[in-house]
């Protein structure tokens, strides 16, 4: 996520040397809503997902049949022959 917002907002800011003024505008406009969004993402983003965890708790189910400790081996596919 912050690979892809700086690689965006460094492609986007190159818009800024552009004397065409809807060009230049748009990054104007782009490049800082870009960059919030992903500060709002890291700021905003953990404290939502612990509200929503105690409003609906996540409860693992356990595989019908095995007890506490079983495990299920999976073994690799054997060549086929032909």
């Amino acid at each position: 996520m912050l690979v892809t917002t700086v690689v965006i907002v460094g492609g986007t800011s190159a818009l800024f040397m552009s004397d065409f003024g809807v060009t230049n505008m748009m990054a104007k406009m782009s490049v800082p809503i870009v960059a919030t969004a992903l500060l709002l993402d890291f700021l905003l983003l953990p404290p939502l997902l612990l509200f929503l965890e105690k409003i609906f708790p996540y409860h693992r189910k356990k595989p019908i049949g095995l007890s506490q400790g079983e495990y299920i081996a999976h073994s690799p596919p054997s060549p086929s022959t032909k």
